[in-house]
């Protein structure tokens, strides 16, 4: 199928959410590429969750809070483990 037949039957089809760019690079047979920049909030956002788990994970080591599981089978939720 020559490129100019594909593209006219790719714009001649519904295409529902496909923005229009997509919708050529998919008539010429060419799949598109999406970059995105890593932003410096994503950064910040995701180092302070970081520290947010290690300060945690460290106070169920400490004994100060109780795990996730055993939170669990405090509220019943757990009825048998194996392993």
């Amino acid at each position: 199928m020559a490129p100019s037949r594909a593209l006219a039957l790719a714009l001649a089809l519904p295409r529902g959410s496909v923005c229009r760019s997509c919708l050529l690079a998919c008539a010429r047979g060419v799949a598109p590429i999406q970059r995105r920049n890593i932003s410096t909030g994503w950064l910040r956002k995701t180092a302070d969750a970081e520290a947010q788990w290690k300060e945690r994970a460290q106070e169920v080591q400490d004994g100060k809070r109780p795990d996730f599981f055993a939170m669990l089978e405090e509220r019943g939720y757990v009825k048998d483990t194996a392993g």
